[in-house]
Formats: C-alpha cells, structure tokens, sequence
C-alpha cells in the first residue's frame, strides 16, 4: 500500500510522470479495507488477532478484500498527458477494463462488463458486505460471476486505481470474518455465490506468473504500447519506507480513523474517491 501511494504522489508532483502498471501478490493472508471503512463495523477483530490476520487500509475505497492466492494490480496516470485513459471516474474504469477484459481473453476467459451507475459514495450499509459480492459499473464478470474487483481515487488530473483479481479459491472465507448487522443476514452469500476465480473461469489451473505475464500483455496489446520494466529507485525507496513507518503500519491509520464521515453528496472534483 505504502509503494502505491508514493506512486500516486509522485504523479502528483511530476507532470512527466509515465503511466505505471504495478503487478504484485501477497505473502500471507491479508485484508484490506476501504477509505471509507469503519473497523469496528467491519470485522471481526477478535478472530483476525487469534488467526494472525493483518489488515491494512487502501488510500482508495470499497469494502473489504481478503488478499489470498490472487493478483493485485495497481495503474497509476495523469488522465491530462495520457487522454487514453479517460479523463473521469467512469471513463477511466471503462478504458482499464477493457485492458483487463484483453488480458482475460489471453488466459482463454470471456469476461464481460457491467453497464450502470458508478458509485462514488454510497449508503453506509454498503460497507457490510464484502468487495466481491456485488458487481459495479465495468467491473468484470465471467458467466454472471465477478471476476475483478477494484477502486479508484483521483485527485486533480492523476488517478490511482487498485484491483484485485483471485486466482483460485484459498482455504479461508472472508464472510467468516465480517461483521453483518443482524438486518442485513439474510443478505450474506457465500464467496462462490456471487464470485468466481481465474482458475474456476479458465476451467483450469492459472499460475501466477502466467497471470501476471497475461496482465502485463493485455495491458500492452491495447493501448498498443510497450512496458519498461524498472524497479523502484532509491529516493522512491526511501519515500515508500517512510509512509510506511509513518501510515501503513500505525494503528491509527488501519484501525482507527475516527475522522471519516459517511457524506451524502460526492467529494469535490479536486478528489473522488470512488469506492467498489
């Protein structure tokens, strides 16, 4: 989290920043959670501390991820330089999804996106349910099923959006974890009602590699564009390890954020968080 955010403000502070697709996985079960996101109506704290569960909270919205046997991906950009990418919430989650759809049909999946509203700040009650148990504008679906999950924040002319993209079902549930109000139980799916994986899609077994090799083509063939591969430099490092130390590490951060409200109209167009 804190390497794609120091891309997102490195964006920010440099007008030649080149659009950036990062691909990376997670070395232990994980969750994140939205922006918006309040812990404590969330999940089940208790339970995650016994099982040795960390979280950590996205500078983007949505609602709950568990990060297990999948691929996350992040794409950072000034929508001003590079108008390919859409210039608003919607067109940009339109344009990406189309590239993902690409690197779908690579690994031999029809996926299909869904046409409708973008949601930018819903009902508190949407905070309830896991990430993939509902499918939001261009988000992608195989057979009915959501394939991808992802968020979005914008802020002046650059963009950050996260996604996430299961590879196989892992051993873990995330509905095991929430916390449902009482009135929305009848509301609570299992996983593999509403969600489907890379693996179950392809009707065989995707590797990560062959995923992220896909990701990565897909990506390319259509914005007919060519990716240099580079790591973070030095100065970026040392940016990175100090949100963090400062942010993505402290409690106060992933646990807490007592300042968030739940506003009724959407944020200003200096920054839209867009929530999935």
């Amino acid at each position: 989290m804190a390497v794609d955010e120091m891309l997102f403000k490195r964006c920010q502070e440099n007008q030649n920043f080149p659009p950036t697709l990062r691909i990376y996985d997670w070395s232990e079960p994980a969750f994140s959670l939205g922006y918006f996101q309040d812990i404590q109506q969330t999940l089940n704290l208790e339970k995650t501390q016994i099982e040795g569960l960390k979280v950590v909270r996205r500078m983007t919205g949505g609602r709950a991820v568990l990060h297990y046997s999948e691929l996350t991906y992040s794409v950072v950009a000034n929508s001003s330089r590079n108008p390919e990418l859409g210039f608003s919430l919607a067109e940009t989650y339109r344009q990406l999804s189309l590239a993902l759809a690409r690197s779908l049909e690579l690994l031999g999946i029809r996926a299909e996106y869904k046409k409708g509203k973008v949601s930018q700040i819903p009902a508190r009650s949407f905070y309830a349910h896991p990430c993939f148990n509902s499918v939001s504008r261009f988000e992608l679906t195989a057979k009915g099923k959501k394939l991808a999950g992802s968020a979005q924040r914008r802020t002046r002319d650059c963009f950050i959006q996260q996604g996430s993209l299961p590879l196989k079902n892992g051993c873990l549930d995330i509905n095991d974890y929430l916390v449902i109000p009482k009135k929305n139980q009848p509301e609570k799916h299992s996983w593999d009602e509403k969600s489907t994986t890379l693996s179950a899609a392809a009707g065989r077994r995707i590797e990560l590699s062959e995923a992220r090799d896909c990701l990565s083509r897909g990506f390319e063939e259509f914005f007919k564009v060519e990716f240099m591969k580079e790591g973070l430099s030095r100065p970026e490092l040392l940016s990175t390890f100090r949100l963090e130390r400062e942010k993505y590490s402290q409690s106060s951060w992933n646990y807490g954020r007592p300042d968030i409200k739940y506003p009724s109209q959407p944020p200003s167009q200096q920054e839209q968080v867009t929530l999935a």
